[in-house]
C-alpha cells in the first residue's frame, strides 16, 4: 500500500465526517493530522476541494475524494512538510505511519442527503454499520454476508451458500431473460430496505412502472389522439444498472460511505460462470456473463424495480426537458420509453430520435433499435399493450380472444380451456377480465356478464 494513499484516504474522512464547508473541513483535517495551530494549507485544500466538486460531496464520496487527494499536489507538498521536523525535534516515524492521523476523534457520521431529493427526512438514520445491522435485525458478521461486499455470487460455489435461486426465461428473438430470485432470509431484509427507505423516495413523475397509484394506463393516457406515437426500448434494463450506480443512489439519500456499500452490496447480484445456459454458443455465453457476470441489479429481488426508477431519475429528467422543448409527452414503463406530438414534432422526429439517443447512451443505457417504433395516426398506435389512437383500450385481437375463451368455457368447462394447467385459472382469467375493465367498462361488464355464468 502507498503511504500517501493511507494518509489521503484518512483526509477523505476527514472531509466528509461534517459540513462540507471550507472551515469545517479545514477544522477537521487540523484534528486528523493533530495539528496545534491553523495551518494555510487545510483552508487551501479545502477550497480546492470545493472548488473541484462543488456545494456537494461527490459520489461515491470516499472512493473519488481519495483518489483527488493522493493525485493533489499540494496535498503532496503538504504531507512532505509534516514528516521534516522542526530544528531540535526528533524525526518523526516513517511517512503513512498512524501517529500522523488519527481518524477516531472525527464526529459521528451524520445523514447528509442532497437537498434536492424530497422525503429524505423520513429516512431510518444509520449511520454506521452496527446500526445497520440492528434495524434489519441481524448481527455484523450477518450482514457482511448477505451484504456479499468481498466475494459476490460469482466466487461462491453452487448450493445452498449462494444468496439467490436462477431460471432462464426465453424470448423473442432467441434472446433470454434471467430472473434472479433471492433466499427467503434475504428477500426479508430486501423488503425492508423497500417499504422504509426506497418507497418513501418518489421517482419521477414520468415513470409509471413499479409505483403504487400507476399503472400501464397511466402510461398511456398523455399520448391518446396524437399525431405521432414514437416508442424506444431499452435493452437489458436491470442488469445494466451496475452495483456503482446503487451505491450512488444510497449515497445521494444521505447514507454514509460504508452504510450505502453494505445497502448497495444487499441489494445487488453477481452470477457465476457455471449459471450461464449450457446449451448456447461460447460467444453467447461470454456476452451474458459480461451483463450479469458484473455486480448488478437482480431482475426478481423486491428492491429492483424501485431502484431502477431511482437510478432512472436523471434519465427521465433530460428526457422529459427534451420532450417539453419539442413540444411532445414522455412517460416511461420500466425500459419503455413513450414520445409523443403533434404536426411540429411529427416535422422534427428525425433529429428528436437523434437528441435522444444520446441522452439515453450519456445515462450509462442501451437502446434495442430493432424495437424503436414510430407509430402515426394511421396505423393502429400501441403503448404497453394498450391502443390509444382515439382512446386507451385493449387490442381487438386481444379482446376476441378473451371473449372465445370466456364462451368456450361456459360451453365446454373452464378444464378445457387451461390448456397450460394454471394452478388459479378462474382468478387468472378475472384478472384479464378487471384489466380490460379498467380500459374500458362497457366491454368489461360485457365480460364479466359471461364469466359470472360458468359453472366454476
Amino acid at each position: 500500500m502507498n503511504p500517501s494513499d493511507s494518509l489521503a484516504r484518512d483526509a477523505a474522512k476527514a472531509l466528509l465526517a461534517g459540513h462540507w464547508t471550507v472551515d469545517g473541513m479545514a477544522a477537521r483535517l487540523m484534528q486528523v493530522f493533530d495539528l496545534s495551530r491553523r495551518r494555510k494549507w487545510t483552508e487551501t485544500l479545502a477550497t480546492r476541494v470545493v472548488r473541484r466538486f462543488g456545494l456537494h460531496p461527490p459520489t461515491p464520496r470516499h472512493a473519488v475524494l481519495a483518489n483527488f487527494l493522493a493525485a493533489d499536489p499540494g496535498f503532496s507538498r503538504a504531507m512532505g512538510r509534516l514528516r521534516s521536523p522542526a530544528e531540535g525535534q526528533e524525526p518523526l516515524e516513517p511517512l503513512g505511519s498512524p501517529a500522523l492521523t488519527n481518524v477516531l476523534c472525527l464526529p459521528r457520521p451524520e445523514m447528509a442527503p442532497a437537498p434536492a431529493i424530497a422525503g429524505t427526512d423520513r429516512l431510518p438514520a444509520l449511520v454506521t454499520s452496527g446500526e445497520l445491522a440492528d434495524w434489519l435485525g441481524i448481527n455484523l458478521e450477518e450482514l457482511d454476508w448477505f451484504a456479499a461486499c468481498h466475494v459476490r455470487g460469482r466466487h461462491v460455489a453452487p448450493g445452498k451458500l449462494r444468496h439467490y435461486n436462477y431460471r432462464w426465461i426465453d424470448k423473442s428473438g432467441g434472446r433470454k431473460r434471467l430472473v434472479e430470485s433471492p433466499k427467503p432470509r434475504l428477500k426479508e431484509i430486501q423488503r425492508q430496505i423497500l417499504s422504509e427507505i426506497l418507497d418513501v423516495i418518489p421517482p419521477h413523475r414520468a415513470a409509471n412502472a413499479f409505483r403504487s397509484q400507476h399503472s400501464t394506463v397511466t402510461c398511456a393516457s398523455p399520448h391518446v389522439g396524437q399525431r405521432v406515437v414514437l416508442r424506444i426500448d431499452l435493452r437489458d434494463f436491470f442488469p445494466r444498472i451496475r452495483s456503482s450506480r446503487i451505491h450512488a443512489v444510497f449515497h445521494a439519500l444521505g447514507y454514509p460511505d460504508g452504510v450505502a456499500r453494505l445497502l448497495a452490496g444487499l441489494c445487488t447480484n453477481a452470477i457465476g460462470y457455471d449459471v450461464l445456459p449450457t446449451h448456447d454458443s461460447n460467444d453467447r455465453r461470454d456476452a451474458l456473463w459480461q451483463t450479469f457476470g458484473q455486480p448488478h441489479l437482480p431482475q426478481g429481488a423486491p428492491t429492483s424495480p424501485a431502484l431502477a426508477n431511482l437510478c432512472a431519475y436523471r434519465l427521465d429528467c433530460r428526457l422529459s426537458g427534451l420532450a417539453r422543448a419539442a413540444g411532445a409527452n414522455y412517460t416511461r414503463y420500466a425500459d419503455d420509453l413513450v414520445f409523443s406530438g403533434g404536426h411540429d414534432f411529427e416535422r422534427n422526429l428525425s433529429r428528436f430520435r437523434v437528441f435522444v439517443c444520446a441522452i439515453v447512451l450519456n445515462e450509462r443505457f442501451v437502446i434495442r433499435y430493432r424495437k424503436t417504433r414510430v407509430m402515426r395516426s394511421g396505423t393502429q398506435q400501441s403503448i404497453t399493450g394498450l391502443v390509444v389512437n382515439r382512446r386507451i383500450n385493449v387490442s381487438r385481437a386481444k379482446y376476441e380472444r378473451l371473449k372465445a375463451t370466456l364462451h368456450n368455457c361456459r360451453r365446454f368447462g373452464p378444464e378445457s380451456q387451461n390448456r397450460t394447467g394454471h394452478p388459479r385459472f378462474r382468478e387468472h382469467i378475472q384478472g384479464k377480465i378487471n384489466y380490460v375493465r379498467m380500459t374500458h367498462r362497457e366491454r368489461g361488464e360485457k365480460l364479466q356478464r359471461v364469466f359470472d355464468k360458468i359453472a366454476w
